[in-house]
């Protein structure tokens, strides 16, 4: 969202007198959050949960078809949005023998 119009909606919002302290509270907030934060985030785990091997996750983040969030050294997870645009555009899984 462009932070003119982030600006605009919170003025309307302080200077509409229907909305109760928590509707101010609610909007304000989700204004304030970004998109992506409110994007479920997957473990390689529950990625391969979805029929496919580590290996290939991995690969698939080499790749770049997928982008993974490191959170710690060993800690890696994968947006939702991304996992699910695989599954349906039917990515292909890589050779055994490449590396």
């Amino acid at each position: 969202m462009l932070d003119t119009t982030k600006l605009i909606i919170e003025s309307a919002v302080k200077g509409d007198s229907t909305l109760t302290a928590e509707d101010r509270s609610r909007i304000m907030k989700s204004l304030t959050s970004s998109d992506e934060s409110r994007i479920p985030k997957l473990t390689t785990r529950m990625v391969c949960e979805m029929g496919c091997s580590r290996r290939t996750v991995y690969a698939w983040e080499k790749a770049g078809k997928i982008h993974a969030v490191r959170r710690t050294k060993r800690s890696l997870r994968y947006s939702y949005n991304d996992v699910l645009r695989l599954a349906t555009e039917g990515a292909e899984q890589p050779s055994a023998g490449g590396k």
